[in-house]
């Protein structure tokens, strides 16, 4: 990318700002309240602080929420116009426009008024990131997760910077920027980010160098540090040679040990301004142990195993709900599948891969199916509930696997790709003899997930974000072309059918479980939408089915985190004005 002389000498200006001395000040520490209704669990959560430290962004715990603006010298924030469903905002380095992800765009607007204007179409969404750099280009991940892109802040088309197909599903994801345009901080993710590198990539040589393990995000610190969130949410410094883009020393514990909440595991809730101002949330950590609860229709919930908890990525319940699998990491940093007897039984390990998740049970109790991991694409496993007769594997796609289910008749299994390209985050059939061809169910421009198929084998269930949110929608099944119907309003996530094929149960866009009552006799109709419960304090998982229905239709399964349960305290902020001293000092100790 060839720069004119303005460019260089704007370079010249943000490198300034970016080094220049600032008066040494005490370091304020304070909790602030941005918003009563601050979204810290769902897709496109985050805070981000403008260079100068004074104007804060986040989203509400509301359908479509657009960015908001809290700036310091106004008590009350307001709505960005143009940014609805917007998420992982970058502030250009004058602090006066934005740039974030919105309908799979990648767009701009100014801070003080105006229209967004589209930068960029198939961009990654949600927690990808993006960064701004200080020539007035802006770096984004493509939806593949595998390629960095970079357009100019005026519009245009993009090139591509870093490429490497061997990261597609989930890879380069929470980008920021080095100084002068040098390059940008990212983390590897692998394994649906069972692991996470910090990494960098020099923009000059498109060289991608990783750096240490087990870290979320970094940014780069006008003192020659980086400062990063480790996948233990503890934050560390270490000292950096931006010329030869290393690390050039050890690293120290800061925040006093402080735990940051981070958004699925994944995008820790922290921003730093070039001046020196902090904003970080604490307090909810995003690996406290989980313990299984019964719930009935009343939302009265039941825990079912006192002395069991663990971390749990993902979970299935047995046909006979007297077992339960689940997907959980393992000392050696992996991830197997496990099995519980419920409701006192022993737990045990069934799966031995070493990247294995996503556990889904044949109708007839008798095997697991789990996603399998691996550098050629993986595929779908399937091993004896028992242990015995070692596995075997039942699928395998061109393209990295998210999800999996079976057909009540074991005749087939439904598979979701990888939603990192255009026209992925598909729904593909397999048959589970035969012809193994994989069958397209729903293959559209939009992301599909979520499958789920009715007890008496007729109809597909899966979520869409084809009107721009999320939203349940039926078809029959196997033959998907033959009708389609939207079943949620107002958003929709985790669809799951009653044993008897009558209701269809979704967590609504409010946070309630929605109970749909449902007349299949001779066509697909909704009767009616019956509000359960309030599922806030359940772990939902955005990218998988967060509950089961036992075997009964009268309750539900779901994980909630032990130490606090629903109705626990949300992650506090906290804003450290001048937290620049406060890390000299430490480093000096």
């Amino acid at each position: 990318m060839l720069l004119g002389s303005a460019t260089v000498l704007s370079l010249a200006a943000a490198a300034f700002a970016w080094f220049r001395p600032v008066a040494v000040e005490a370091p304020n520490w304070q909790t602030i309240v941005v918003s009563d209704s601050l979204e810290f669990d769902q897709p496109g959560s985050m805070l981000a602080i403008s260079p100068t430290g004074e104007n804060i962004l986040f989203r509400k715990s509301i359908q479509n929420s657009p960015i908001w603006l809290k700036r310091a010298d106004r008590l009350e924030a307001a709505a960005i116009p143009g940014t609805e469903r917007g998420a992982t905002p970058a502030f250009s380095p004058d602090g006066q426009w934005i740039a974030f992800t919105a309908d799979r765009q990648l767009k701009k607007v100014r801070l003080d008024g105006g229209a967004s204007m589209v930068l960029a179409d198939s961009a990654a969404s949600q927690e990808y990131g993006l960064a701004w750099l200080d020539d007035n280009t802006i770096v984004y991940p493509s939806p593949s997760g595998s390629e960095l892109r970079r357009v100019s802040a005026a519009g245009g088309g993009y090139t591509a910077t870093f490429a490497d197909t061997a990261l597609r599903g989930f890879g380069l994801l929470n980008v920021t920027a080095l100084p002068g345009a040098r390059g940008v901080l990212t983390a590897v993710c692998t394994s649906n980010c069972a692991t996470s590198t910090m990494s960098v990539i020099d923009l000059k040589t498109s060289k991608l160098t990783r750096l240490l393990p087990d870290v979320m995000k970094a940014w780069y610190l006008p003192s020659g540090n980086l400062l990063y969130v480790r996948t233990d949410f503890t934050a560390m410094v270490a000292p950096f040679d931006l010329d030869k883009l290393t690390i050039t020393g050890p690293a120290t514990a800061v925040l006093d040990g402080t735990t940051i909440h981070a958004l699925f595991r994944t995008v820790p809730m922290l921003a730093i301004s070039r001046s020196g101002t902090l904003l970080f949330a604490r307090g909810k950590a995003g690996n406290a142990n989980s313990e299984f609860v019964r719930v009935d229709r009343q939302g009265t919930a039941t825990r079912i195993d006192t002395s069991w908890s663990g971390v749990f990525n993902s979970f299935a319940l047995s046909a006979d709900g007297r077992r339960v699998a689940v997907g959980t990491g393992t000392t050696g940093g992996g991830l197997s599948v496990y099995l519980k007897q419920l409701d006192a039984g022993a737990f045990s390990r069934l799966s031995f891969g070493g990247q294995d998740r996503r556990p889904a049970w044949s109708p007839d109790g008798k095997t697991v199916a789990f996603i399998r991991d691996s550098l050629n694409g993986g595929g779908v496993y399937g091993i004896a509930a028992d242990g015995s007769g070692g596995e075997r594997r039942l699928a395998k796609i061109d393209r990295p696997i998210q999800e999996v289910i079976w057909s009540n008749d074991g005749q087939w299994l439904v598979l979701r790709t990888d939603n990192g390209t255009a026209g992925a985050g598909d729904l593909v059939g397999v048959r589970t003899s035969g012809d193994s061809t994989p069958v397209p169910l729903v293959a559209s421009k939009f992301t599909e997930m979520h499958p789920a198929l009715s007890p008496d084998g007729r109809w597909l269930a899966y979520i869409s974000d084809e009107s721009g949110a999320n939203e349940i929608y039926v078809r029959p099944f196997p033959a998907t072309n033959g009708g389609r119907w939207q079943v949620s309003n107002g958003g929709g996530m985790s669809p799951v059918w009653s044993p008897d094929s009558k209701e269809l149960y979704f967590i609504g866009g409010t946070g309630q479980l929605i109970a749909a009552e449902l007349r299949t006799t001779t066509a697909f109709e909704v009767v009616q939408l019956q509000t359960l419960f309030d599922v806030t304090g359940y772990n939902l998982d955005l990218f998988h089915q967060s509950f089961a229905v036992a075997p009964d239709g009268k309750s539900f399964l779901f994980a909630r985190q032990r130490s606090s349960g629903v109705g626990s305290a949300r992650p506090t902020v906290i804003l450290v004005r001048n937290w620049f001293t406060d890390l000299a000092a430490r480093l000096k100790r």
